[in-house]
């Protein structure tokens, strides 16, 4: 299975805010505003729900070069298909 590094360079909270922003953003145009802001708290801890499984806090993280250095590819990216099809292909 690929493994992926999840980089947050801001703060963590100030992360969750952007995702749930982004999502209010894209329902904007299919759910009445207000039905929105009404729901925030429900969307900001269901997104918390899936990070906490997600994220690990370790305070050693970024100090390693092999983790600063590495070549950065978002997840969905041609660069990064090709990528899991070579590591496909070694298995």
């Amino acid at each position: 299975m690929t493994k992926y590094q999840l980089r947050v360079e801001i703060d963590l909270t100030r992360f969750l805010d952007d995702l749930t922003a982004a999502i209010e953003k894209a329902l904007s145009t299919e759910i009445p505003a207000s039905m929105i802001l009404n729901n925030r708290e429900k969307i900001r801890n269901a997104l918390k729900e899936v990070l906490n499984q997600e994220i690990a806090f370790n305070d050693t993280c970024g100090l390693s070069l092999a983790c600063k250095e590495a070549v950065l590819y978002p997840p969905w990216s041609p660069e990064a298909e090709k990528i899991r099809a070579e590591e496909k292909k070694k298995i």
